[in-house]
């Protein structure tokens, strides 16, 4: 009888030990959401390749890990999950223009990298595209005060007005909390 409970207590203790595990694991995943704006310029040629730079995207990473209970030095790993570019201006434009589009970012001391990209965008795609994602490893960018955004940008018609885009970037964090 002795042994029975022993080896129900140890069950449980094991049970709880891996669910807090489990739970901890959890609490260290977080997204972070960033957004920026860039223009396409009217009268852009077809077929060139046009780069566009936002403007510097401020992370405030510290105090994002710091919300999230870690800090720039326990990340473990960051990704982007997703990439959505959306028409703002003008109203009731789609992307029937965009044969094409790349996003890259950089930051302080670090190399450029391809984040996202779309190719052989379709006419009727409207007015939010979303990119497939590189899957690059983007712990360093993250923990940078600032990052910077390029696109890459192929037309396939000419753009008579100016085209204001939306980007919504979203990153998973895979973290520790305050070392567990």
């Amino acid at each position: 009888m002795k042994i029975n409970k022993i080896i129900g207590l140890t069950t449980i203790a094991f049970v709880v030990f891996f669910s807090s595990c489990k739970l901890i694991d959890k609490l260290t995943k977080f997204d972070v959401n960033y957004s920026t704006n860039y223009t396409i310029p009217a009268s852009l040629v077809p077929g060139i390749l046009g780069d566009i730079f936002t403007p510097d995207i401020t992370t405030n990473s510290e105090q994002i890990f710091t919300n999230n209970n870690t800090k720039a030095d326990l990340l473990e790993q960051v990704n982007l999950k997703s990439l959505q570019l959306t028409i703002t201006s003008p109203s009731g434009k789609i992307f029937d223009f965009l044969k094409s589009a790349s996003v890259f970012v950089s930051a302080d001391g670090l190399p450029e990298v391809k984040i996202a990209y779309i190719d052989n965008i379709d006419d009727s795609v409207g007015n939010s595209i979303s990119l497939n994602a590189t899957g690059v490893e983007l712990k360093e960018y993250l923990k940078k005060s600032k990052i910077k955004i390029r696109v890459a940008n192929t037309t396939d018609k000419i753009v008579s007005e100016n085209v204001t885009i939306k980007i919504d970037a979203i990153f998973f964090v895979d973290a520790k909390i305050l070392g567990v």
